[in-house]
């Protein structure tokens, strides 16, 4: 069974690095570029990568949605971001973020939470990345 993995990010270059990332390890990935889309988009999806700052609806704005519509925590998030300020972590974890994860990730270690996400793996209580 192929699993799907949900990209949400604004910036073209990244889901195209996240799309070759998850597709080079056999995940099936669909895209949305807006948090707005992306809100419609989570039927058949194992696994979400959710960008922090989009523009528009941001990523904590998405995910407070989806807590509020009992999206997460049956949806594994992961967030995703290059901002590494305690507070913005805490706030994703406190609405239903399975992980805060800090930008640029190495791929082998993307993959790894992904599948620790699928496996349902206990959550690790510190930020992952570099």
């Amino acid at each position: 069974m192929t699993h799907r993995m949900l990209v949400v990010d604004d910036e073209p270059d990244m889901r195209l690095l996240l799309r070759l990332t998850l597709g080079g390890a056999g995940y099936e990935v669909v895209e949305a570029s807006t948090g707005e889309e992306a809100l419609t988009m989570t039927d058949g999806v194992d696994v979400v990568l959710l960008d922090l700052n989009l523009r528009g609806m941001s990523g904590l704005d998405v995910l407070e949605r989806w807590s509020q519509d009992g999206v997460v925590p049956e949806l594994p998030v992961l967030m995703l971001t290059a901002d590494a300020r305690p507070s913005l972590d805490e706030t994703a974890l406190a609405l239903g973020c399975r992980e805060y994860l800090a930008k640029p990730i190495p791929p082998q270690q993307l993959i790894d939470r992904v599948k620790a996400a699928l496996r349902g793996d206990p959550s690790p209580a510190a930020t992952v990345g570099t």
